[in-house]
C-alpha cells in the first residue's frame, strides 16, 4: 500500500490459481486459520520491523468477525502486537467494543 504499510489478504485458492477473498469454505477451522495467520504476522514483522499491516473484511460482517476474534485472541497477541482499528478515517486504539472499518498491525517495539 506504501513504503511502510502492507495490505494483508487472504481467502481460498481457485482451481485458476487466484485468490478468492469472498469465499465461503465453512470447514469449521476459522480459528485455527486466524491463529494461523497471527503467527504469520509474527514471522512477518521478525524481517519487517517499523512496518505496519492493514486488514479489512471483503464484507461488513467479514470485518465484524475479525474483530471479534481479535478480541477472544487477544491474550495471544497483547504485548507483542499493537492493534489499531479504523473508524471513519480516524485510527484509534484497538478496543473490544467498538465496530470498527478495518485494523491496522504493527510490533510491539
Amino acid at each position: 500500500m506504501s513504503e511502510n504499510v502492507y495490505n494483508f489478504g487472504f481467502g481460498d485458492v481457485n482451481d485458476d490459481g487466484q485468490i478468492d477473498d469472498l469465499a465461503v469454505t465453512d470447514n469449521k477451522d476459522t480459528y485455527a486459520v486466524f491463529a494461523t495467520l497471527i503467527q504469520i504476522l509474527f514471522d512477518f514483522f521478525k524481517t519487517h520491523e517499523n512496518k505496519y499491516v492493514y486488514f479489512i473484511g471483503s464484507t461488513q460482517s467479514r470485518t465484524r468477525m475479525y474483530q471479534i476474534i481479535l478480541s477472544k485472541e487477544r491474550t495471544n497477541w497483547e504485548g507483542r502486537l499493537i492493534v489499531y482499528g479504523l473508524l471513519d478515517g480516524d485510527t484509534l486504539p484497538f478496543e473490544i467494543d467498538c465496530r470498527f472499518d478495518a485494523f491496522i498491525i504493527t510490533t510491539n517495539r
